[in-house]
């Protein structure tokens, strides 16, 4: 049961370090962690221009194509 845990939290902390390395190219909104410092927390948050950019044109500022994280994982695998 133990090593079941581990192995759990293990599994949910490659996914949230994957997710912020791979921001870049994920629907994610990179400029989020740095807004939550500013923003009021009672509000609800606004995109940012960056990520509504990703999301109309599929495309990150390089010019490579967006994906859903676990559209990312089947591609690599």
């Amino acid at each position: 049961m133990p090593a079941h845990i581990f192995l759990c939290v293990l599994a949910y902390y490659v996914e949230w370090h994957l997710r912020r390395a791979w921001a870049p190219l994920l629907f994610e909104d990179e400029e989020r962690w740095e807004e939550r410092k500013r923003r009021d927390p009672i509000l609800p948050a606004q995109p940012s221009v960056s990520v509504q950019r990703k999301k109309r044109s599929h495309q990150t500022v390089d010019g490579l194509a967006v994906h859903s994280f676990h559209g990312l994982l089947s591609e690599l695998c």
